[in-house]
């Protein structure tokens, strides 16, 4: 799931806006495979090769290599806490290849960012890659699960009216 939108920039510019939730299992070196709806918004460079940064919250983030030498420094100012963002952000980060399967490696140092152990004596490992937008959200399930209520909860009553599937009136709603 996902689509390019146009930027309203001429010259056809678009951008990448990743959505959806998918389960995934780490095969037994590591590899993420990036869903299928994911990678056919992924071109040229960005098909090759992606960046695993530290994420909000407890996750890794997957950035497609042009946002990430583009406008991912403004995704990255806007870190919270006094001085904004730790000097070692970048030292973590990791330039990974995609290959033609269209996996990626989560290797141990981008797994403890995460809290995904690691893939040993066949055990699988699950893992939920989270569309949010310009961007792809990794997350170890367990900690996903245990952090997130479900969706229709999550929106069950948007205020102004309505919610985010179609019934209901919401808190701010007429009756």
């Amino acid at each position: 799931m996902g689509r390019q939108l146009d930027l309203g920039l001429g010259g056809g510019r678009t951008c990448i806006v990743f959505v959806g939730r998918h389960v995934r299992q780490l095969d037994e070196k590591g590899r993420l495979a990036i869903p299928a709806e994911h990678l056919e918004l992924l071109l040229g460079a960005d098909r090759e090769e992606m960046y695993v940064t530290p994420g909000k919250q407890g996750c890794i983030w997957l950035v497609p290599k042009s946002y990430y030498l583009g406008d991912f420094t403004k995704v990255v100012d806007s870190f919270d806490g006094p001085g904004g963002l730790p000097d070692q952000f970048f030292h973590v980060c990791q330039r990974r290849g995609v290959d033609k399967a269209g996996r990626i490696l989560i290797d141990p140092d981008a797994r403890e960012l995460a809290a995904i152990p690691a893939p040993d004596a066949g055990e699988k490992v699950s893992v939920v890659i989270c569309g949010s937008g310009r961007y792809l959200q990794v997350w170890n399930k367990a900690d996903y699960d245990a952090r997130f209520i479900s969706a229709r909860q999550q929106f069950q009553n948007l205020p102004g009216g309505g919610n985010a599937f179609g019934g209901g009136t919401g808190s701010g709603g007429r009756a």
